[in-house]
């Protein structure tokens, strides 16, 4: 058998493979297999999807799903470029209130990118601002 003859068998046969894959995502999808969907037959309670939002608050208008996305997306891209990590901004922030810290978010203010760290502390809660790229405490909001 020459080396030709080998590879040209070894490639109908990973083809065959891929088709025979192929075929097998296809007949999953046909029948309906959903691996998010709890068996009907199951006894225990059905839990809403991970990706359903709460509703508005009074007064509120409904924010679309996309634009929560590109909002997430926007600050996915802004915590990437800061110099000041969460947890550095987090550190930061308890050196000036100390408490436990509830929530740190990134954000745009007028072109400066901050970190808003909300602390718990024996007053309730206080709000510092971080600057993201150079570390300074902006604001401190009690």
């Amino acid at each position: 058998m020459t080396a030709a003859t080998t590879n040209r068998r070894l490639l109908i046969a990973v083809a065959a493979v891929g088709v025979l894959a192929g075929l097998v995502g296809i007949g999953a999808s046909i029948t309906g297999v959903d691996d998010d969907r709890e068996d009907p037959s199951s006894d225990s309670p059905t839990t809403a999807p991970a990706t359903t939002t709460a509703p508005p608050a009074e007064g509120e208008e409904p924010v679309p799903e996309d634009a929560e996305a590109a909002e997430a997306a926007a600050e996915a891209q802004l915590e990437a470029d800061a110099a000041v990590s969460r947890v550095e901004a987090e550190r930061i922030a308890q050196g000036e209130v100390a408490g436990p810290v509830d929530r740190a978010r990134i954000g745009d203010e007028a072109g400066t990118v901050t970190w808003e760290v909300r602390i718990d502390g024996e007053s309730g809660h206080t709000d510092v601002v971080v600057d993201a790229t150079t570390g300074a405490v902006l604001d401190i909001d009690d």
